[in-house]
């Protein structure tokens, strides 16, 4: 399937899909969006939709999904044992094929023997899945796309399209977004964060690490990772790219 071979339908899908992709995010994570955006208009190809990301940056994982409550109980398994993914260890060892299924690498039975499957994906319905790989210069991302009962295999030529147009959104957001994030760390004080752990955050939100913070703020690294745990707890959010999108929030709100 490409754009010259597109039924009607699926035309439509595609138009729809990108008009979205490509709309302001309105207060919303990417991951948000993209979330919203597959579940609203691929939901007849699959019952859930997960974005999970690595930070380049940092190190830090997130997910967000359609199912999120469900989800949550199954977090720590999924990130624990997500290099027992055998798509994950593809990208990761430099692979090309951005389109992946689970059983493209292994067998049901072998994949139903992994840590990720009995502990997390045989709780979640997600035994069958699509997955496209988003790299970006700032993350390693995959967009999940899983239901119970094998998928529609057209959901990869979809996936082969939509895949690099989620990556160009996913640059474009994060260029927004670090233009819009660029606050005064007195601004930052409106949140109940102390002058120190704004300056802290101001230099995390430009992608700086704790020893860099350390040399340009003049203090220990401890002493930066105990402003990061103070502000990750203020803000009531786990990692570090979560308070970045959490204070650009609060401060559109503001």
């Amino acid at each position: 399937m490409n754009l010259h071979t597109l039924k009607s339908k699926e035309v439509r899908l595609v138009s729809g899909f990108l008009y979205d992709l490509y709309s302001p995010l309105e207060n919303k994570t990417f991951a948000d969006h993209i979330v919203d955006i597959c579940s609203h208009h691929l939901r007849d190809y699959a019952s859930g939709v997960a974005y999970d990301e690595t930070s380049a940056i940092d190190g830090s994982y997130r997910i967000c999904s359609d199912s999120i409550d469900r989800l949550r109980a199954y977090y720590e398994p999924v990130r624990d044992h997500i290099s027992e993914h055998p798509g994950w260890r593809y990208v990761m060892n430099g692979g090309k094929e951005r389109i992946l299924n689970i059983h493209d690498f292994v067998s049901e039975r072998e994949f139903r023997g992994t840590g990720l499957y009995q502990e997390a994906f045989r709780h979640i319905g997600s035994e069958y899945q699509f997955a496209a790989a988003i790299i970006t210069n700032t993350h390693v991302g995959g967009l999940t796309l899983h239901r119970d009962r094998p998928i529609q295999e057209s959901l990869r030529s979809l996936l082969t399209i939509f895949a690099p147009h989620i990556e160009r959104a996913c640059e474009l957001a994060a260029a927004a977004a670090k233009t819009e994030a660029q606050p005064d760390p007195g601004q930052l004080t409106r949140h109940g964060l102390t002058m120190r752990e704004a300056e802290v955050l101001v230099w995390v939100i430009q992608g700086k690490r704790d020893a860099e913070i350390a040399l340009i703020l003049d203090i220990s690294s401890r002493t930066v990772s105990k402003h990061m745990e103070r502000i990750l707890s203020k803000l009531n959010v786990e990692t570090r790219g979560a308070a970045v999108a959490e204070i650009i929030r609060m401060n559109r709100q503001a």
